[in-house]
């Protein structure tokens, strides 16, 4: 007779077995039915005339291209940039010819990515590194510094017209694209797991293995040992490389002689980085935390104040002790600051520029009431760093040109939220404000820089919408337990604003292109992340504006030349280049 600890064993063994039996059919299924056997190529491009583009496609066996082997897509014009997307079989693809259109009265076409795809992964041709990996062929001029493809008839070739765009260096991309294996997904394990359930329930009462008062410790050891092993069925595709805590994940060791020692540490940080379902129950974690206690789960970056209110903080950001004003200037700090600033003045002036500084208000200091009761008590000082530079200027009479917009946005705040609820940064309503307030200051008495827009130049939509940094740092990005009415402003004017060139310049630089200025002004802005969502606004006033990513470098002035330099930061780093 067998011992009924081990029926016990026995069914909890079946159990798992029919579980992992069942969760490997299923994944085998779903599999089946999931597979993709196309790649995506998406051209984004902005056509202003009704065409109709096609590609072509050829292994390294074919001759030639063939119409056979080609799929057509009909392009409505208009002036803003869309997504031209087809999808063409693996069929070993080694080389592609992207023929931009039919129609010989076409007008300029402005081409940015052209982005090869297949399940998550991605190739990404930058629109500087066209003719890396494109060659055009006679009925096309391309330039490069306005990101144009100029289309042309001819009459001394085969055709009048037949304008298009041949692959090159790109077989290794197509290969890899082909051997992408198809990311898991997690219904089949659901499934599996509730065959096995419905085992532990049914199987032991009616094979009298069990009465019902004991099922409930079969489930109980079953769902035990399933949790031990769940992560390691869960463990995370190597496609899937993002994650919602806005740091760098470990990666996966490589085990050789010279890391033998070091391995086991290595993979212990990679497995508990990337062990399965970590996001989920971060997310989890963050959920509970957040709205059930009110708590932050991550307080040394990000801190929940009133009515949900969500606040960047902690020693990293340098946002706590700009609050706490433990960040004062010295007087003798504050010498150097505008020696500094002086210096640059007088040398730019001398260059015939004109030099104006400004700083963005932190969100705790327009938005101050919604802080946490706790976090007010640390305040140690009613005079911020942003203040004392204001002071000093106006004790000194310098002669710089600051610009401090917190009135403004502080007695507006009546009337709209200019801030984001879950994230640092303004809103396009604190957006616009600044604009309003920073483009009379930085053209006064320069001719031809058309006046400020109203919000009657716009059609403003609010949208109820999640997302944010702060919910990103969280782990909550996406869930739509957290949302927020944006508003988002669109000109009514139709406005066609070119990227320009960035060859050459430092990361994240964005060069914007107006052909429709009155003026051929160059502005060149030293910014932050604060600037993203002023540009559109700024970028319509000037001929040319250049955002140079960090603090100011007359390096970068002296390869521009531009007419207006502007040194624009988030006021907790106002100054920090100069003085840390």
């Amino acid at each position: 007779m067998i011992n009924p600890i081990l029926k016990k064993i026995i069914v909890v063994l079946a159990g798992i077995i029919i579980f992992l039996v069942a969760n490997y059919l299923m994944e085998s299924l779903a599999t089946k039915l999931g597979y993709e056997n196309t790649i995506n190529i998406t051209f984004q491009t902005e056509v202003l005339e009704d065409d109709i583009f096609q590609i072509y496609y050829k292994n390294e066996f074919d001759k030639g291209f063939s119409g056979i082997k080609s799929v057509k897509k009909e392009v409505t014009g208009n002036s803003f940039i869309q997504d031209v997307e087809f999808e063409i079989p693996l069929d070993s693809v080694s080389t592609i010819r992207l023929d931009i259109g039919e129609n010989s009265n076409q007008k300029s076409i402005y081409y940015d990515n052209i982005i090869i795809s297949r399940y998550n992964e991605e190739f990404r041709i930058a629109s500087t590194d066209l003719l890396e990996y494109f060659n055009p062929n006679g009925f096309i001029d391309i330039d490069t510094t306005n990101q144009l493809l100029k289309t042309k008839t001819r009459n001394d070739l085969w055709s009048p017209y037949d304008p298009f765009l041949t692959s090159k260096n790109l077989e290794e991309v197509f290969s890899e694209m082909s051997n992408i294996s198809q990311p898991k997904g997690k219904f089949h394990t659901y499934i599996a797991l509730l065959f096995t359930l419905c085992f532990l329930i049914y199987y032991p009462k009616y094979n009298g293995l069990a009465t019902i008062s004991n099922v409930y410790s079969y489930i109980l050891i079953s769902c035990f040992l399933l949790m031990l092993m769940l992560p390691a069925l869960f463990v995370k595709n190597e496609l899937q490389n993002t994650n919602s805590e806005n740091r760098i994940l470990s990666v996966k060791p490589e085990l050789n002689w010279e890391s033998i020692l070091s391995f086991p540490a290595s993979y212990d940080n990679y497995y508990s980085d990337n062990f399965g379902l970590r996001e989920n129950l971060v997310s989890l974690l963050s959920y509970l935390k957040v709205k059930v206690f009110n708590e932050s789960s991550v307080p040394d970056k990000v801190i929940i104040g009133q009515k949900g209110w969500m606040y960047l903080w902690g020693d990293f950001y340098k946002i706590k002790q700009d609050y706490t004003r433990e960040n004062l200037h010295s007087p003798t700090e504050l010498k150097k600051i505008f020696n500094s600033w002086v210096q640059t003045q007088n040398q730019l002036n001398k260059d015939g520029i004109r030099h104006y500084i400004t700083f963005y208000p932190n969100k705790h200091t327009v938005y101050p009431e919604y802080l946490p009761y706790r976090i007010k008590l640390l305040q140690k000082d009613t005079v911020s760093r942003a203040d004392q530079i204001l002071n000093y200027h106006k004790e000194t009479n310098s002669s710089l040109n600051i610009l401090d917009i917190r009135s403004k946005l502080i007695n507006e705040k009546k009337v709209n939220f200019l801030y984001h609820k879950h994230d640092s940064h303004w809103n396009d309503f604190g957006a616009f404000l600044a604009y309003r307030e920073l483009i009379p200051f930085i053209s006064n008495g320069l001719e031809d820089i058309s006046p400020v827009k109203s919000k009657l130049d716009y059609n403003i939509s609010i949208k109820n919408e999640t997302g944010g940094g702060l919910l990103k740092a969280l782990g909550l990005e996406g869930d739509s337990e957290f949302m927020e009415e944006n508003p988002h402003f669109e000109s009514k004017e139709v406005l066609i604003i070119q990227n320009g060139n960035t060859k050459g310049f430092p990361a994240r630089t964005i060069i914007d292109i107006n052909n429709n200025a009155m003026n051929k002004t160059t502005a060149l802005f030293f910014r932050d992340s604060f600037t993203i969502a002023l540009r559109p606004f700024i970028s319509q006033h000037f001929y040319k504006t250049i955002y140079i990513w960090g603090g100011y470098d007359y390096e970068i002035v002296k390869k521009i030349k531009p007419d207006i330099v502007v040194e624009g930061n988030v006021e907790r780093y106002f100054s920090s280049y100069i003085v840390k």
